[in-house]
Parts: C-alpha cells; structure tokens; sequence
C-alpha cells in the first residue's frame, strides 16, 4: 500500500466514509436548474459561472464576488450513479501536499455526508448528496461560509427526482460530411438533438478519439470538424453536457476511413 492509499484509507476510516448510505434508489438524483442559482439580496454578486466535463459527469464552477470578497462555488454532477459523486469527495479532499487529510467531519452534516475546514482562514465544505458532490469555499471574507453552503443544499434538496436518466440530454444521431472519408481529407460531424433537447447552445460538447487517427479541427456548437491520419474504422465519443442542470450523456459515431477514394472515372 503506498503513502498515498494509507492517508486516504486513514480518513475514510475517521469519516465512516464506508458506512454511509445514500438514501434513494441507486439513480435517484438531482435535476436542479443551477443556472438560477444566484443568492437573494443583492449584496453578493455572482461573477462567472463555467461549466467543464468531466469523466462521468460535469461540473459548474461559480465565482461570488462583495467587494475583494470572494465565495467560490463547485458542483459535480454525476451521470453515471452516486458512487461517483462519493468519490470525488474524497479526490478533493486528499488533495493535499500535507502528511495527513486535513478535513474534519462536519455533524450534523450538510447533506449526507460532509468534511470541511471550518476554523481555517478560508473557510471549506465539501459533501455528496445523492449524485451531486459540492465544494464551497471562502476566500478573504467573514461571511457565514456554512450558512452558504447550507443555502447550496436546500437548493439541490428541492430538486431531486427518483431516477434522473430520463432527464439526461440526448444525441439522436450524427451526419458525416462527406460520408467517405480518406486520408488527410477533412470531414465534418454533426450531433442530431432530440427533439427535447432542440437548442444547442444550451450544451457543450466534448469529443474524444484516438489521437493517431484524428485531429480535431474545429469545432461550434453541436458541430465539430477533423482530419483522419490512418485508414480504417474509428470511434468519435461525444459527451454532451446540459449547462443548466449539468447533466451529461455520452454516443460513439463510428467513422471508416478509406485508404485512398477513387475518382468516378476509376470506378
């Protein structure tokens, strides 16, 4: 067992991190519309929110800003189960260059299970609930960061659904342009919508191939172009992901390249 393992199996062990059970079904999660998260009052301003794919899901990231202080604000949706969710709990909070996890459980916890730094200058909370794992942390302010982070979960808590794949945006189908491809030629790929999910601007898209085949050329909303290095047939994986409520989901287009395509008068 390395260094590494011991520390996190350390903490997991001081946070009965095993012991915790999520309540709902293994796809019970929440379907929020975090785009409106703003708090109310007016005193703090939301800056920026962005929003970057990650393996199994998303993630949004929020900047509040009063004067030069600042709340920052992270919440990881997975679309692919809690268990993801739970984990990336802990991939944050070992983050650390220090020889011991720093966190300290949070009773009675916000959310369902939840570790934080609330005595240090900059104030952290980090906890799952469900599918969603949310990082809170303040930075050069005496606001009430627990209070805030609290506010974050009544959010969520209003916004949870039994099964959330019904809710998980869909690629119906691509187009290939032109449908033969060859070496060195460029083509462009386009991701079809459901019909529930007509307006692409609402998403991002995040393509992923084999490198030695393709490069990526460009890309615009549901449309991406490239250009095939090696004959033979390749896969193009599209996560697409919902920038209001951060879930993701996931088609392969396979693309056969051909070694050399004939003029019509070869044929």
């Amino acid at each position: 067992m390395s260094a590494e393992e011991d520390m996190v199996g350390k903490f997991k062990s001081k946070i009965g991190f095993d012991r915790v059970v999520e309540p709902g079904g293994p796809f019970s999660g929440v379907v929020a519309k975090w785009h409106l998260l703003e708090p109310a009052g007016g005193e703090w301003k939301r800056e920026s929110m962005d929003v970057e794919p990650r393996d199994g899901g998303a993630e949004g990231e929020w900047i509040f800003k009063k004067g030069n202080e600042t709340i920052l604000l992270r919440v990881f949706a997975s679309s692919a189960g809690k268990a993801l969710a739970r984990r990336h709990l802990i991939d944050i909070a070992s983050a650390t260059m220090m020889g011991d996890i720093p966190f300290k459980k949070i009773e009675p916890p916000i959310g369902t299970l939840c570790v934080g730094l609330p005595d240090a200058e900059d104030k952290t909370y980090i906890w799952f609930f469900r599918n969603i794992c949310v990082h809170v942390r303040g930075m050069d302010t005496h606001a009430n960061i627990e209070g805030f982070a609290k506010w974050v979960q009544s959010f969520a808590e209003k916004a949870v659904v039994e099964d959330f794949r019904p809710r998980m945006p869909q690629i119906e189908s691509f187009t290939i342009a032109p449908q033969v491809v060859s070496i060195d030629g460029e083509f462009s790929m386009r991701c079809i919508l459901a019909a529930a999910a007509a307006d692409p601007s609402r998403y991002s898209f995040d393509y992923r191939f084999d490198e030695h085949a393709l490069e990526l050329v460009d890309e615009e909303e549901n449309e991406a172009s490239f250009t095939a290095f090696s004959p033979g047939e390749t896969g193009i994986t599209v996560q697409i992901v919902d920038h209001r409520t951060l879930l993701s989901n996931w088609t392969t287009a396979r693309v056969k390249v051909e070694a050399e395509v004939k003029d019509e008068d070869e044929k």
